[in-house]
């Protein structure tokens, strides 16, 4: 996967439409025109393009008539015909995971849907996720694979390789079934990560012990309760990614509004401080509050900012914002070490391999990269015009 490009929080244009979907009344019908304005449909960027059935039915309920009326209609159309297919195919495989044992929790839009939207036609999904008990993961690739479904490649290899190397970097696994071309169902062994390759331990019983139950597409199903839901929104939603992940501000809001008065936050708040996750709120929430008057409760947003974060927080939450660089650098050894003895104790030690690897990285990698870092900034400031050498060559 490539280097994450774009950040959490969007841009001027992104927020009219985030606006215009989100916002009632004049405010919406005006972000709307605004937007539009200065729009190209046939250059549209994939994080805006995938907010627009949710416009749609903002404007339709706010009986605006727009000359975009009937394309708007069109991509919701088609993104509601999409999701049914998409929650049938899921639905077998929760029908074929049960069977054999294994419980599981479906999470992210195929989650939202019923819970936050209740509109399948608003939020377009490419995949589906569920996330497993982690002494399950490796049952649940054999099950689907006895099932038809091939993992994606070069995860696969990987994962066949070496099950324990592979979930020591990964997180997830995608497969594809017959006739897709790209993977539709991630299969997760824990709920937060930090890019592919930063998986961000937890002690995971409180998760599915909250869990709700639903139904999705006639089968029984359970998801992460409403607390935990809206922090994996927050956390998955506030970070770097390909595709502008404005989508998380949706999520965020119509979490809060569908659940207002049955979201316990002190429980909420609580998790984030045990699991070591407050900053994704402390982003978040107040953005959302600020610019879309979510319900957020002050009393909330004043306790998190009192909230101190540990610092595998912070670590972890440069890696997610990308920056500042070198506590992101140094976040992608310690973090998870940290974690590591966290969930296993002090007394546990890591492995002979992990810990020769940290080491190098910690004293000799990265401070060769961040003297080469300076070195450079040296010299392009000084306008010398004199190439640089990386410090590996430096004799």
């Amino acid at each position: 996967r490539s280097m994450t490009t774009r950040g959490p929080l969007p841009d001027a244009r992104e927020l009219l439409l985030l606006k215009a979907a989100l916002l009632e009344g004049d405010a919406a019908c005006a972000a709307w025109r605004a937007w539009r304005a200065q729009a190209d449909l046939d250059r549209i960027e994939q994080g805006s393009f995938r907010l627009l059935p949710l416009v749609f039915r903002n404007l339709e309920g706010l009986g605006v008539e727009d000359p975009w009326k009937g394309l708007l209609q069109g991509f919701y159309r088609r993104a509601w015909c999409e999701n049914q297919l998409l929650f049938r195919r899921l639905a077998s495989v929760l029908t074929r995971l049960h069977g054999d044992g294994i419980d599981v929790l479906v999470l992210k839009g195929a989650a939202l849907i019923d819970r936050a939207y209740r509109d399948a036609g608003v939020r377009p999904m490419a995949d589906a996720d569920v996330l497993v008990r982690r002494r399950d993961f490796v049952r649940t690739v054999a099950c689907l694979r006895r099932t038809g479904w091939t993992t994606e490649e070069p995860a696969g290899s990987r994962f066949d390789a070496s099950p324990a190397a592979f979930r020591a970097s990964y997180h997830a696994i995608g497969f594809r079934g017959d006739g897709d071309r790209l993977a539709m169902l991630d299969v997760h062994d824990r709920p937060f990560q930090v890019y592919a390759r930063h998986p961000v331990d937890i002690a995971e019983e409180r998760l599915w012990r909250d869990a709700e139950p639903f139904e999705l597409a006639g089968v029984s199903a359970r998801r992460l309760s409403a607390e935990h839901a809206l922090l994996h929104a927050c956390f998955h939603g506030y970070q770097r990614q390909d595709v502008a992940p404005i989508r998380w501000v949706a999520d965020v809001d119509r979490l809060v509004r569908a659940n207002e008065r049955s979201l316990r936050w002190d429980r909420l708040l609580d998790d984030a401080r045990r699991w070591r996750v407050v900053s994704a709120l402390r982003d978040a929430l107040p953005f959302v509050a600020r610019e879309f008057a979510t319900p957020v409760p002050p009393a909330v947003l004043r306790r998190l900012q009192r909230m101190p974060l540990a610092l595998t927080d912070r670590l972890e939450r440069a890696m997610r914002v990308g920056g500042p660089k070198w506590l992101a650098d140094y976040g992608k050894t310690l973090a998870p070490a940290s974690r590591w003895l966290r969930e296993r104790g002090a007394a546990r030690r890591l492995p002979v391999g992990a810990t020769i690897e940290a080491g190098y990285r910690l004293f000799v990698k990265l401070p060769k990269r961040h003297v080469s870092r300076v070195v450079a900034g040296w010299f392009r400031r000084k306008g010398a015009g004199v190439p640089h050498t990386p410090v590996s060559q430096i004799s």
